[in-house]
């Protein structure tokens, strides 16, 4: 039996990364492969849906205690025995795990990137993050024996150019469980009647409230877009940092009647048939698996140039330079109200975003033989 210890989960529900672990654990968990989960903020309601994998769910001190996180992990490799370690990560810095897998002769140590920049607001600790994190993916082509990214921008992001160089980069497309997003016209209608959106030009956004998303932004395209498309409304998914200062924003700009703040939800593949539209103007992204979902519950979606390309399965994708205008994003938006909704057989793509499609691959990356 290979045993797998896998980094990191936060709570199971809002993180992209997230979903993207608990679909690899559904597709490829078995007799033959065990998963065991790391988390520096265990959630029992995580810890209950892993045990019905016989997975496990073990606690370890943030980075704020390195040292401590390392000595966590190397003990729990030295008890449990893991033939592979896997590490998912934004920031090469998150990487004491990845040591700790290095000196217990773990024999598969692999990174996965699925970022491409720092989250914070402070440019001072943006810097020295950045900082950090190119002196220690320069220790990454020491410490892991197996490198993967979300994305060309991801991968580069995380690894030196030797890794890219010498082909050692292997790109692990972001797939969802494609059949929950199928386009559906009665949920669509039903959940537009919860949500008294009958009558509304719906633009939705899912996404953390934080840095990277670019959520004041969002807020001023919001904004340009309502004097020009008076029924425009914001249906925002999410939780963050950075709600309040979104919240003050819709106030100040006089726009309560035109936002929903739904918070984190449990239903989003329900709440995308209610969208007509879906935006995101992050400042940076790995490959946002949200993109793809949106896709395939056939909606147009608008996007910042500084997302990874890959995310594009078809022409309902637009990507839109972030350095211009909130009304030039508005307008844009107005002129791609109208269109055909893709279905998901329509889709014409290289990219494999089915994860059930991915299901022989994925396997045949936690064996060690």
């Amino acid at each position: 039996m290979e045993k797998i210890l896998v980094g990191y989960l936060i709570d199971g529900k809002h993180s992209g990364i997230d979903k993207y672990l608990l679909n690899v654990l559904k597709m490829v968990s078995s007799k033959q492969v065990h998963f065991d989960f790391l988390t520096t903020n265990r959630e029992e309601e995580l810890a209950q849906y892993l045990e019905a994998y016989g997975s496990n769910l073990y606690e370890i001190p943030s980075l704020k205690h390195p040292i401590e996180q390392y000595k966590r992990v190397k003990q729990l490799i030295m008890e449990q025995n893991y033939t592979i370690a896997y590490f998912n990560i934004s920031e090469a810095f998150n990487s004491m795990a990845v040591k700790a897998a290095k000196d217990c002769g773990v024999k598969k140590v692999i990174v996965h990137s699925h970022s491409a920049g720092i989250d914070s607001h402070n440019p001072i600790k943006r810097n020295i993050r950045l900082l950090l994190h190119t002196i220690f993916k320069q220790f990454l082509v020491h410490w892991a024996t197996d490198y993967f990214a979300c994305s060309k921008k991801a991968g580069q992001w995380m690894f030196p150019q030797s890794v890219i160089t010498q082909k050692r980069l292997q790109l692990i497309q972001n797939a969802i469980d494609a059949d929950r997003f199928v386009y559906n016209q009665e949920i669509r209608e039903k959940v537009r009647t919860q949500l008294e959106l009958n009558d509304k030009f719906v633009v939705g956004h899912i996404g953390n409230f934080c840095y990277q998303k670019n959520i004041k932004f969002l807020i001023d395209i919001i904004r340009e877009l309502v004097m020009i498309k008076s029924n425009a409304m914001l249906l925002s998914v999410g939780v963050g940092p950075d709600m309040e200062m979104a919240k003050k924003l819709v106030k100040q700009y006089g726009l309560e009647d035109h936002v929903c703040f739904l918070g984190q939800r449990n239903d989003v593949p329900e709440l995308l048939q209610a969208m007509d539209l879906f935006l995101l103007p992050s400042r940076f992204e790995g490959l946002p698996i949200v993109g793809i979902e949106a896709q395939v519950a056939g909606l147009r979606i608008i996007l910042s140039n500084t997302i990874s390309e890959e995310v594009k399965l078809s022409e309902n994708c637009i990507f839109v330079d972030i350095h211009a205008s909130a009304n030039y994003w508005a307008k844009k938006i107005k002129e791609n109200a109208v269109y055909k909704r893709i279905y998901i057989e329509q889709l014409k793509s290289n990219y494999c975003f089915d994860i059930k499609q991915q299901q022989g691959l994925l396997q045949s990356l936690f064996q060690t033989d």
